[in-house]
């Protein structure tokens, strides 16, 4: 009877066991399907996407969004008036293109194609990003290979804001977890209907080393460039921040409350150095209302339009209170009429926020 017992129990162990695997292997076998691109979706990407030619030298991805020859591409591919910008791809030759307007908020810019009597294949764009966790895909020119597909996953809910030292300013960007090789800025990331979702522009790294998290620029600033065609007008204060836990031990006690955001890049002559403030000054509140994140900050920056004041409150070691301070924001440098663009400081690398 024991032994009758026993073998019961093992047979319903097996079955378990059995049943498990075959739940594992279709589990597996979906999300292996789930990874298939529709061939179909990868050549209408590459008819669609073009290859930038910056003064001879392949520099980066883009990727046409109108019929009419109007390219989307990352702003900093083609930024500092380049004597001569070219595209091509498979069936197109090579072929000057006009840069015609940027967005630098979003580190994208917008070229336009010599006009011809065929409409140029286009990728349309999606209604907004997909969720986190949503499969994405770029077709691109990694270190001068062509027309190479990778994928990637949509890895943050909402865009945040990214410092990004090459071009001394900030940048509303969306998060993908993927990889991003030199020569796949300004390529489109597209959804599995073969709609454009961001735009390629940089990623986070640690020292030299990537991470894995990529930074792109989101289809609404895509569309909104595209139909306006002209340059944006991103507000900015010439200051870079970093949450005050980010600091060792000793930096944070340093602060009381024990809550902030550091100030820890400071554009000489630009709004915040106006206002007087000075670099490692603690924010603690903007338009009175306490801040704690580094996004919070940029949100309230991003509100305002150029020319409009923004309130603080600092705590800077040794004063003895906290400090308020008015800072007019500016548009950066490039957008709105000249003369109030604020043109970024050297960047040292030990300043560079995380």
């Amino acid at each position: 009877m024991i032994q009758r017992a026993l073998h019961g129990r093992r047979m319903v162990h097996q079955r378990r066991l059995q049943v498990t695997l075959a739940l594992a292997a279709l589990l597996i076998a979906g999300r292996a399907g789930a990874t298939d691109l529709d061939p179909a979706l990868y050549a209408r990407a590459v008819q669609a996407s073009v290859e930038i030619i910056v003064d001879g030298h392949l520099s980066a991805t883009g990727v046409v969004v109108d019929p009419a020859g109007w390219v989307i591409t990352a702003g900093h591919a083609v930024v500092g008036h380049p004597t001569k910008v070219e595209l091509r791809n498979r069936a197109m030759p090579r072929v000057p293109a006009e840069v015609v307007a940027f967005d630098r908020g979003h580190d994208i810019a917008l070229l336009r194609l010599p006009a011809r009597a065929a409409p140029y294949p286009t990728m349309p764009l999606a209604d907004a990003v997909p969720p986190p966790g949503a499969q994405v895909f770029l077709v691109g020119t990694p270190l001068y290979r062509h027309e190479v597909l990778i994928a990637g996953h949509v890895a943050r809910d909402g865009p945040t804001w990214e410092y990004r030292p090459d071009q001394g300013h900030y940048m509303q960007m969306v998060m993908l977890a993927g990889p991003s090789p030199v020569g796949t800025s300004g390529g489109a990331w597209f959804d599995r209907a073969g709609r454009l979702v961001v735009i390629q522009s940089g990623f986070i790294r640690e020292g030299t080393s990537p991470v894995g998290v990529a930074q792109m620029g989101p289809v609404d600033a895509v569309r909104a460039l595209a139909a306006r065609r002209t340059d944006a007008r991103t507000p900015t204060v010439g200051a870079a921040f970093e949450e005050l836990w980010e600091h060792p031990t000793d930096v944070v006690q340093r602060y009381a409350p024990d809550f902030g955001v550091l100030l820890v890049i400071l554009d000489v002559g630009g709004p915040a150095d106006h206002a007087g403030l000075q670099r490692m000054d603690l924010i603690t509140h903007v338009e009175g209302r306490p801040v704690k994140l580094r996004d919070d900050v940029l949100r309230a920056i991003w509100d305002g339009a150029p020319g409009e004041p923004l309130r603080v409150r600092v705590v800077r070691p040794g004063a003895t209170g906290p400090i308020e301070a008015v800072v007019t924001r500016a548009w950066l440098e490039g957008e709105g009429p000249g003369g109030l663009g604020v043109a970024p400081a050297g960047v040292n690398q030990a300043q560079q926020p995380r």
